[in-house]
């Protein structure tokens, strides 16, 4: 007695329940802002998907998954960005960035010390927000044989 098979397709997917389409702006200007590094971020401060939107000024997320985020937007010439992002549906999301200059930026010097007070070189530094406890999203610097 010969069996016999039929090759079934069977295609499986998920829902899309949240999608972003993202540009960014000068916040003074109204000028698109090219070339932005744009995170998002769940509610553990993990990231879980990440784009630039290059010379096109704009990216698109799609999300299966039920959640808490947050969307960071980073561009070496303007100030970092937080915006908290709608849970479903299909949204056009506008970020507003401010230049950065010497009215709204500063530096931050920090020396690293041992307990007998003596400079610890090679020590990686990172910072947080204070009102969020998040990490500043800007890569460790390392400490010199001074400390800082």
């Amino acid at each position: 007695m010969e069996i016999e098979t039929t090759p079934v397709e069977v295609i499986v997917s998920k829902t899309v329940k949240l999608t972003l389409n993202v540009s960014v702006v000068e916040k003074e200007t109204g000028n698109k802002i090219t070339d932005v590094d744009l995170k998002v971020i769940d509610s553990d401060g993990k990231t879980i998907a990440e784009k630039n939107t290059g010379l096109e000024n704009t990216a698109v997320f799609r999300f299966t998954d039920d959640g808490d985020y947050q969307l960071s937007a980073m561009h070496e010439d303007y100030i970092y960005e937080l915006v908290d992002l709608p849970s479903t549906g299909i949204q056009d999301i506008e970020v507003e960035m401010e230049k950065i200059d010497l009215s709204n930026s500063g530096k931050i010097e920090v020396e690293v010390v041992d307990e007998d007070n003596s400079p610890v070189k090679g020590a990686r530094v990172k910072l947080r927000f204070l009102d969020t406890d998040m990490l500043v999203p800007i890569e460790p610097e390392i400490t010199n044989r001074s400390g800082f």
